[in-house]
């Protein structure tokens, strides 16, 4: 099919237009031509961009772009970056927010579905956009078990610092550095509050109010919407999708 086609759709798809992002979501670097093959990867770096070259891909469709609001000049790794899509013929694609709110293909939407949540309501406001979900467990678990399940579904390593319940309901999930959500969490009553990056200054705050942390890292929490795009663009067109881990340990 045809490039623009998919990126027309994936704007539409994703309702990218809704969303204020520091992130110039959409076609970041490409024109039109056919394409048979893409590749996903969380990040626009060199090596995802090599792999998807060894692949045969001419699309990388990524969670953090190449391009932001206040771009930087195109030099040094920058550069290199763009000259490498060049030469490999690959057309860039980018999803930020709106890939970490979808309520289907989502980064949290799939990760509360991969952890059997029900009632699920959009949470955590971000811009004057909720890009994550809160729900309940249908039947109460305890916070080592939450962490040891998320650390199975994300296959990574899990940090918890314990509430003051023995036992968890609520959760909620926000991708990546969702630490920001911890306010918003407490004023619902959430018990458990799963994110990616670490936070220092999330810390007292959550054990003051009595809520459990979980942190499961910035690249593992944003990889399942991903693997979801991938599947949903691959049964939809009929293309080659091939997601690549390639993993920061953070």
């Amino acid at each position: 099919m045809k490039l623009l086609e998919l990126t027309d759709y994936l704007d539409e798809y994703l309702q990218s237009a809704e969303y204020e992002d520091s992130s110039l979501n959409g076609l970041q670097v490409g024109d039109d031509r056919d394409i048979t093959k893409v590749a996903l990867a969380v990040d626009c770096a060199q090596q995802s961009i090599e792999a998807a070259g060894g692949i045969g891909a001419q699309l990388l469709l990524v969670h953090h772009g190449l391009l932001w609001t206040l771009s930087s000049r195109i030099v040094g790794y920058i550069y290199r970056r763009i000259k490498a899509l060049m030469d490999y013929n690959i057309a860039l694609y980018a999803s930020h927010l709106p890939l970490d709110a979808h309520p289907e293909v989502g980064n949290n939407a799939q990760l509360a579905k991969g952890l059997e949540l029900v009632s699920l309501s959009p949470f955590a406001e971000y811009h004057g956009k909720k890009i994550g979900f809160a729900g309940r467990f249908r039947k109460l678990k305890k916070p080592t078990e939450v962490q040891v399940a998320v650390g199975d579904l994300l296959n990574c390593q899990v940090t918890l610092i314990a509430g003051e319940k023995e036992l968890i309901e609520k959760v909620g999930v926000v991708s990546g550095g969702g630490a920001f959500a911890l306010d918003e969490a407490i004023s619902q009553g959430i018990d458990l509050l799963i994110v990616g990056e670490p936070s220092h200054e999330a810390y007292h705050p959550a054990a003051e109010s009595g809520l459990a942390l979980l942190f499961a890292g910035h690249y593992a929490t944003e990889t399942m919407g991903l693997k979801a795009l991938g599947e949903h663009i691959a049964q939809k067109f009929k293309l080659e999708t091939q997601f690549l881990d390639i993993p920061t340990g953070l």
